[in-house]
This record gives C-alpha cells, sequence and structure tokens, in this order.
C-alpha cells in the first residue's frame, strides 16, 4: 500500500514588488496573495504542457506566450487584494471585478506577482519559473 497522498493547502502570503523591497515600508506596496487550491493548480498547469511546450529531455521549456498566460490566471485566481497601490491620483481601491486587476496593474507588475504564485503553488518544476522559461 502506498503512503499517504501529500495534500498542499491553501496558503496565504504578503508580496512587495522586487523593484519597491528598498523602499521605506510605508511607500511599498503590498499585495495579499495565496497560493492556488489543488483544482487550480491542475487547471492551470495545462498550460503547462500544451503542445506549445517543446520538450527537451526530462524538462519542458515555456514559451513567453504561455508564461504569461499561466502568470496572469495565477493573479486572477489568487490575488486576494492589496494596500497602497497608488497611481497619479492616489490610492487605488482592489477592484470587486478580477479583471479589472489588469487594467490596474502593469503586464511585468503581474508577471512578477503571477511568478511567485505560481512558485509558491508549487507550479514549476524547479524552484525559481525562470529556470523553465524560454525566449
Amino acid at each position: 500500500m502506498a503512503g499517504p497522498i501529500p495534500l498542499h493547502p491553501s496558503e496565504t502570503f504578503r508580496y512587495v514588488l522586487e523593484a519597491n523591497r528598498s523602499d521605506d515600508e510605508a511607500a511599498q506596496a503590498v499585495f495579499e496573495c495565496r497560493t492556488l487550491t489543488g483544482r487550480e493548480r491542475h487547471e492551470i498547469s495545462d498550460d503547462l504542457y500544451d503542445t506549445d511546450a517543446a520538450a527537451i529531455g526530462e524538462r519542458t521549456t515555456l514559451s513567453g506566450k504561455q508564461i504569461k498566460r499561466v502568470t496572469r490566471r495565477c493573479v486572477l485566481a489568487a490575488l486576494q487584494g492589496w494596500d497602497n497601490v497608488r497611481n497619479g491620483a492616489g490610492p487605488v481601491p482592489f477592484p470587486k471585478g478580477r479583471d479589472q486587476i489588469l487594467e490596474i496593474l502593469s503586464p511585468d507588475d503581474v508577471l512578477e506577482i503571477g511568478m511567485e504564485i505560481a512558485r509558491r503553488s508549487g507550479l514549476w518544476g524547479s524552484q525559481k519559473g525562470e529556470d523553465a522559461i524560454s525566449d
């Protein structure tokens, strides 16, 4: 008989963008995230292994298009809120509609936050998602 099936309970975490980590703590935008549920991991991981992925030995190399698609889905699923996100007019409240997140955050910010959600959720074969990305 096999051992117990490992469970991956969802955990919450706060994330500060790499570019803002040296800023005064009061000025940092903080993103409230959670890891993906098992169902979300399975659904999103389908994008990691579609026909656009080129198998290289035991490793799969992902295209930039795939990685952007996966990280967007991670952000839309697991970004729960934020503190201190600002634009030129002042503080920006967390939107009620999930798709509005993509209108507010830059593509680079979505990519970075999504990479961290994916990494903490175990979507990447290595500790760093960047190891699986090709140009």
